[in-house]
């Protein structure tokens, strides 16, 4: 049902839609009547209002106000859209393309009320999932979406055009092994250092150390030295590795050496090497000092 008359002689309405509802109540059945409504006055603006009254006039009336408070600016290029517009909106979808001077309005009920109120008289339309299209709640639900896609339309110096990034998936839409694939090393970019085609690293494939500590540490471990063997050195020495090697106790000034025990010195030191703690205080407790 669509019925045209003019409104102040600026906005011209279409109403699209009438349907009778009732709600269930203590005192029986109310009936009221739900009317959709498009308003527009050709020149790029329109609008849609949706109102609900127990009788139709009052609800045309608050839909027509509903549509009028919320109008939207559709952009023009002569008298058609200026670019392709395809936008999804729930089970929607609707694909509005330019057309040239004298091809007339191809679109459907709802797409044609809103194209037509705005003024456009060149446009081709396409629509998906018409079935959903012929209950009430998506007919209201598909003409605010008519409205939202008019939102997208931009003046032409103001379209860009942006690269749609794809996956490599299946549902990329270039085919499962398309580009670098999906499958084998080279599928991600490229091959890891060390990479041997998918087989037992090199470093698990070598065996373990024999022995009861197989998996020593291959650093050498400092070379323990008992503090109560530094009563034998005179007293006041200065304790460091040149003096060790002097006195046979290393072979390397790069051999670790550290200073461990606990015991109680008669001499002073100076020690120069690395001790536990209990060593420190041992040979601080002597007077001496441990300078590490």
């Amino acid at each position: 049902m669509i019925d045209t008359r003019k409104i102040q002689s600026e906005f011209e309405e279409k109403v699209v839609q009438v349907n009778r509802v009732s709600k269930k109540t203590k005192g029986g059945n109310k009936i009221g009547f739900s009317v959709l409504v498009v308003v527009g006055d050709k020149k790029g603006k329109v609008g849609v209002g949706l109102g609900g009254a127990p009788d139709v006039s009052s609800a045309v009336k608050k839909a027509v106000s509903y549509a009028k408070k919320h109008m939207i600016i559709v952009p023009m290029h002569k008298k058609t859209i200026p670019h392709e517009v395809f936008v999804k909106r729930g089970a929607a979808q609707v694909l509005i393309k330019p057309a040239p001077p004298g091809t007339g309005v191809i679109a459907g009920g709802a797409v044609r009320a809103v194209v037509e109120a705005a003024g456009i008289r060149d446009v081709v339309s396409k629509t998906r999932h018409q079935m959903c299209m012929r209950l009430w709640k998506h007919s209201k639900n598909y003409m605010r979406f008519i409205s939202v896609m008019t939102k997208h339309m931009k003046l032409p110096k103001l379209v860009q055009t942006t690269k749609k990034r794809l996956g490599r998936g299946h549902g990329s839409g270039r085919v499962k092994t398309s580009g670098r694939g999906t499958k084998g090393q080279n599928a991600r970019g490229h091959v890891r250092m060390g990479f041997e085609g998918g087989q037992l690293p090199l470093t698990k494939r070598l065996p373990f150390l024999r022995g009861k500590k197989r998996n020593k540490s291959l650093v050498d471990k400092p070379k323990l030295l008992f503090i109560g063997s530094l009563d034998q050195f005179p007293a006041n020495a200065i304790i460091d590795k040149a003096f060790l090697m002097k006195h046979n106790i290393i072979t390397s000034v790069t051999t670790r050496v550290k200073v461990v025990g606990k015991a109680k010195l008669e001499h002073v030191y100076t020690v120069h090497i690395p001790c536990s703690k209990q060593s420190v205080i041992a040979i601080t407790k002597a007077g001496g000092k441990v300078i590490q």
